[in-house]
């Protein structure tokens, strides 16, 4: 399994140890020189992890008995604990939460989200814009959101949250700025709320302020900031703010989605030979897998 964080790349193998490489920002790599480069895969000790997350500059995991383990960056309590610069670099943090096992985990810009099966969505971390718990407040402890009957799946973006119902809608909560929510501007209150035009959905991901639902038509809709044409796929003449969702011309049959900061990708099976991936968005450093330098244009390839 692979993760990816802000400038840091986690790596799971079979056996459950870690690799991980890139900026040991706050020990994220539980490296001791903090914020040194870490160019090549290094071995993270510790218990096997039957999964493993990255958010901005933090990352959690599985262990095989069902804990969760947090480890990196915790000035907002995203690691579900006090702020306290001794565990940067330290041996992971666990984190407390309701019996029941955890059946979806997605880190965002400083907080946490998690799925335990017959209990609901419980999140924590900074919680500013109302990113962990719908409500605007100071950092925030573990949590609940939303109810278990209600959720199946979630995504975090850098300061909000989305999560797929049980019966198709998406539920959106935290900032607005940008229409994050999938509502308009107007509506400012955070607390979750349904995503306009989102029925039938498949899967929800979130990117650094813009995120996306696959219908079970096979067709993906974004909403959010729609810089460098992330969303409207190279359509420079759009609105920079998509307080609704907006279908993604060009890609069909998508199977999976995911977004990066003013980039997105998908995996598409519409080519029955095999399955192709198209990016689009900012292509600055090579993101969307093309040379910034001659390639301009933001529409899918």
């Amino acid at each position: 399994q692979l993760s990816l964080g802000s400038e840091f790349s986690l790596a799971r193998r079979a056996d459950g140890t870690l690799r991980a490489w890139g900026r040991n920002s706050a020990g994220v790599l539980r490296d001791s020189a903090w914020q040194r480069d870490v160019p090549s895969p290094l071995a993270i000790g510790g218990r096997a992890l039957a999964s493993v997350h990255a958010g901005y500059a933090h990352a959690c995991g599985l262990t095989a008995d069902h804990q969760l383990v947090c480890w990196g960056d915790n000035r907002d309590a995203q690691l579900g604990a006090p702020f306290d610069p001794s565990l940067y670099g330290a041996p992971p943090t666990v984190v407390r939460l309701p019996s029941g096992a955890i059946t979806a985990l997605s880190l965002g810009g400083a907080h946490s989200c998690a799925l335990v099966e017959g209990r609901g969505v419980f999140c924590w971390g900074r919680n500013d814009r109302g990113q962990a718990t719908g409500a605007p407040s100071d950092d925030v402890a573990p949590t609940l959101v939303a109810s278990s009957s209600d959720v199946t799946r979630i995504a975090a973006g850098s300061d909000f949250t989305c999560a797929r119902t049980g019966r198709g809608t998406v539920l959106c909560w935290g900032d607005n700025e940008a229409g994050q929510l999938g509502r308009p501007a107007r509506e400012r209150d955070s607390a979750p709320a349904m995503g306009r035009g989102l029925t039938d959905v498949r899967s929800v991901s979130a990117g650094h302020s813009h995120a996306g639902a696959i219908g079970s038509d096979g067709r993906l809709r974004c909403w959010g900031l729609d810089s460098w044409g992330a969303i409207t796929t190279g359509d420079h003449s759009a609105p920079r703010e998509r307080f609704e969702p907006a279908l993604v011309a060009g890609v069909r049959d998508v199977r999976e989605a995911a977004l990066g900061y003013g980039f997105t990708c998908a995996l598409s099976d519409a080519d029955p030979s095999r399955a192709r991936v198209y990016c689009w968005g900012h292509a600055a450093h090579g993101k969307t897998g093309v040379d910034w330098h001659h390639r301009r244009d933001s529409t899918p390839h």
